[in-house]
């Protein structure tokens, strides 16, 4: 079993998306057990929202540009490397983002044994699926980056299961994390709507907020809604 919550330690988090709300919560949630969090992240284009420390700018699909995008990442986090201590912990959100940890890791040349390499993965992307040759070389790669690995943590154990055990063989330690709402103690204002108590009779409301890739979710949502008007 994965386990970050053994004692506080220094994190430097790597994002693909400092706007991504699931990165928020993900950095909140390790700063409100002791770690001290480090956060580094591309923005995405039209987005307004900083990060503490960018990455860069790219635009979502342009693969092409990545490699150039993710050597000038290096640059940058190798001017941070005197922040971060003698055992970091690496946590890497996707496989670019690992990609660049593992980059990152060879530079700097971590002197600590006690420094570990966290791979999280929360969605797959259609490359990690694909049949063409671009499919291919994506699962090659994300197979060789999960040999450095110290741990993976994902949003779903079919995840876990069906693609990182049984496509890339990937056999060591592992955490479940579902993406959803944070609803313990700290995670929310006292006067948050879920605090609010329900009372029968009150239509619920759903709100999708974010890209939609998946059009199985879309009909599922709507068989949802249609079944329970308001």
């Amino acid at each position: 079993m994965l386990s970050l919550t053994e004692q506080p330690q220094t994190i430097v988090y790597l994002g693909p998306d400092y706007a991504d709300p699931a990165l928020q919560r993900r950095v909140a949630a390790l700063r409100r057990i002791g770690c001290r969090v480090f956060v580094y992240a591309f923005q995405r284009c039209g987005k307004e929202q900083e990060p503490e420390t960018s990455l860069g700018r790219v635009d979502d699909g342009a693969l092409r540009e990545r490699p150039k995008a993710l050597l000038h990442a290096l640059r940058r986090l190798l001017t941070e490397r005197p922040k971060w201590g003698e055992a970091p912990v690496f946590y890497a959100r996707n496989t670019d983002m690992l990609f660049l940890a593992v980059l990152l890791g060879k530079r700097i040349r971590v002197p600590s044994p006690k420094s570990r390499l966290i791979y999280e993965l929360l969605d797959l992307h259609p490359l990690q699926t694909s049949v063409s040759w671009q499919g291919g070389t994506t699962r090659r790669l994300e197979k060789q980056l999960l040999k450095r690995v110290d741990g993976v943590v994902v949003s779903s154990p079919s995840y876990l299961h069906h693609h990182q055990q049984q496509v890339q063989g990937y056999q060591g330690p592992a955490l479940v994390l579902e993406n959803k709402l944070e609803t313990d103690a700290g995670s929310w204002p006292a006067d948050a709507p879920h605090q609010r108590k329900w009372r029968e009779g009150t239509p619920l409301r759903s709100v999708y907020a974010g890209k939609l890739r998946c059009a199985e979710s879309l009909r599922a949502l709507e068989a949802v809604a249609a079944a329970n008007p308001s």
